[in-house]
């Protein structure tokens, strides 16, 4: 589920957990929610406490958000116009992203729905937070994971993916100020607490 602000800050989270992700001013933080306590770290200072304790992988990468990114590993044809819960795209045929069979192909969805821009950038902030924790294990397959990430949000906002995630409706809601604050403040690297978690 995710919900937008009228000024393009975002909230998302996944249904199975209490943790969540909020895009405020253009910047992603991840909120970890134990015994009602929340704790909040922004998305660059994880990938950058993860250059610290291990050699260096993603080396000032989400500090280039926007920024234009080849993924060398996928390849991504443009294809027919479609349409979902009302909101119209164009079909991308996209290769690589199965390593087992890098020609299987995936359809993905994509609009350029101006109301969809800050869905798209919540969306993939919220990938890339699930990317960043593997780094210890996957090493470099991590920045690539990032840069196909960003290859297919360069598109637009996939409003279906493959049928991993899809576009089920959009509506109008409201929401209190304080939906979109962060609810503590964020940890820095240089924190105690923060070294013993790395």
């Amino acid at each position: 589920r995710i919900e937008v602000a009228d000024n393009g800050d975002a909230r998302i989270a996944d249904s199975a957990s209490d943790d969540y992700g909020l895009l405020v001013g253009g910047e992603f933080y991840i909120v970890d929610v134990e015994g009602g306590k929340s704790t909040v770290a922004r998305l660059k200072d994880v990938a950058a406490a993860m250059d610290q304790v291990l050699p260096p992988i993603f080396k000032g990468l989400f500090e280039k958000i926007g920024e234009s990114m080849k993924a060398r590993t996928i390849r991504i044809e443009p294809g027919r116009i479609d349409s979902i819960a009302g909101r119209t795209g164009r079909i991308y045929v996209i290769r690589g992203l199965d390593d087992s069979d890098p020609e299987k192909p995936t359809e993905f969805l994509i609009s350029q729905d101006a109301d969809l821009k800050p869905v798209g950038a919540a969306l993939e902030a919220f990938m890339n937070a699930a990317i960043v924790p593997m780094a210890p294990l996957i090493r470099g397959a991590a920045v690539e994971l990032v840069k196909e990430t960003r290859a297919i949000f360069a598109l637009g906002t996939p409003i279906d993916a493959g049928g991993r995630f899809k576009l089920v409706s959009t509506e109008p809601a409201s929401f209190p100020d304080v939906y979109f604050r962060l609810p503590a403040k964020p940890q820095s690297f240089a924190d105690p607490a923060w070294q013993s978690k790395t």
